[in-house]
């Protein structure tokens, strides 16, 4: 038994893990340790194909976010995403006007690159 917040030290460490080992091979063969490993390796599976760590799963377990929280973040969303098309539709007249001198540079630049 070890408190909440308390270390081991290097030494019982050490020992709490060759003993854990050492019991570990003699029920290993057991049909509830053998299928108990073999759910510990699938679970290990899945982590490795979403790419998340174990200390990251408990964040995911349940609601992620309230209902409230949820609003928020759908209205901060669409504000970001109507000023994101705001921007971008009031640079649209400087895109149509910068056009020709662009392509005219272009031509340009080429045929000097041919020389």
């Amino acid at each position: 038994y070890v408190p909440l917040g308390a270390r081991l030290s290097v030494a019982d460490n050490v020992a709490l893990t060759q003993g854990v080992a050492y019991g570990f091979e003699k029920i290993q063969n057991e049909r509830k340790v053998a299928d108990f490993t073999q759910r510990v390796a699938s679970y290990a599976a899945m982590l490795r194909e979403l790419g998340v760590r174990d200390y990251q799963v408990q964040r995911f377990q349940g609601s992620a976010f309230s209902s409230s929280q949820r609003s928020a973040l759908l209205v901060t969303a669409l504000l970001r995403l109507g000023v994101f098309l705001l921007f971008g539709l009031s640079l649209l007249p400087w895109y149509v006007c910068v056009a020709p001198a662009a392509l005219c540079v272009s031509v340009v630049a080429d045929q000097q690159a041919r020389k």
